[in-house]
């Protein structure tokens, strides 16, 4: 809420007290005016605070209320939201049975943060948001629509240690959604084969899946009700840049049991967080698909049978922050199109 609407609230409660605790009903205790008021707001929810940081100035509340409270008689300061109070009442209940009774809510929205993969740093994160706006800024979608995109193979090369020793991995991605259905969907699957970004990319339609389970990831473009409030929290308190107030980056890891079925068909489907090295990957492979597509990438949607159209390996710029400082990324290529191994 904004400051105004505080005031507006606490000048409900003065004007007309009442007790409001459940534990205090039928008691004797008479309702009064409050003589002290504590506020915090998302980003000075959490303590520690950054070093430095002046609570009292840093919170929007204190600094916007403190006047008009004390013209009343009322002292405004600053507290932190108390880790239990956090945990049990505010994530394990209210926020919980919130989700449960909203029909604009989704399930998605109870998903742990980020915050909670192993390895994952307030850095890390900043670079996933700009990897994904830079992603949105050379629109991809728009320049090659559903029906003539291809998977694209995007590789890397780490430098591990000061002995030459690399990491290699590589990845297919597909581009998701359709921009004509409006901004929301859109977004960018990773695929360990690139029979499997194929099958993304046609639907699913009639093609069979061989393995006994299949997994992928994607970043997709959704509303905030879509989106963990563990993401949203960190997002605001860190002003991690995304595309739109309307549209925020979701990631998430899909795994479903489909032998012998198609994608469409699977038995069972389970929805996670990506792993470190997975997001990593979508930090690495955004960045490098934004530059295709601001070097002839729309030269990928003249003509999808035509396979002679190949566009790379090529070399480009690359930035991770998936490991503590800077990774010591030696090469970053990306490559389209790959070929169906039908």
């Amino acid at each position: 809420p904004s400051a105004s609407q505080v005031l507006e609230f606490l000048a409900g409660v003065i004007s007309h007290p009442r007790v409001m605790n459940s534990s205090m009903a039928g008691s004797e205790t008479k309702p009064g005016r409050p003589r002290h008021v504590k506020f915090c707001d998302t980003p000075t929810s959490e303590m520690p605070l950054p070093e430095g940081t002046n609570p009292e100035i840093a919170c929007k509340y204190v600094s916007n209320c403190q006047a008009a409270l004390s013209n009343l008689g009322i002292q405004a300061g600053f507290a932190p939201v108390p880790p239990p109070l956090m945990q049990e009442i505010i994530r394990g209940q209210i926020e919980a049975n919130f989700a449960q009774r909203s029909q604009n809510i989704s399930s998605l929205a109870l998903m742990p943060g980020l915050r909670h993969v192993e390895g994952f740093t307030t850095r890390f994160g900043l670079s996933l948001c700009e990897s994904t706006l830079a992603l949105w800024q050379a629109d991809p979608w728009s320049k090659v629509p559903p029906s003539k995109r291809r998977p694209i193979k995007v590789s890397f090369v780490i430098a591990t240690d000061e002995n030459g020793n690399v990491f290699r991995a590589q990845g297919f991605a597909a581009l998701l959604g359709d921009p004509l259905e409006g901004g929301e969907g859109l977004g960018l699957g990773l695929y360990k084969k690139p029979e499997l970004a194929w099958l993304a990319l046609q639907g699913g339609e009639d093609a069979e899946v061989e393995e006994a389970s299949v997994s992928a990831q994607s970043m997709l473009l959704m509303p905030e009700s879509e989106i963990p409030f563990e993401d949203l929290d960190d997002i605001e308190r860190h002003s991690w840049p995304v595309p739109s107030a309307l549209l925020l980056p979701l990631f998430c890891k899909f795994e479903t049991s489909a032998e012998g079925k198609t994608a469409e068909r699977a038995d069972t489907i389970t929805m996670t967080r990506p792993a470190l090295m997975e997001l990593m990957w979508f930090e690495l492979a955004m960045q490098a698909i934004a530059q295709l597509f601001g070097n002839g990438g729309e030269l990928l949607g003249e003509d999808a049978e035509d396979l002679s159209m190949a566009v790379g390996p090529l070399s480009v710029l690359g930035t991770s922050y998936a490991a503590k400082g800077h990774l010591k990324l030696k090469e970053v290529t990306v490559e389209c199109p790959v070929r169906s191994t039908e």
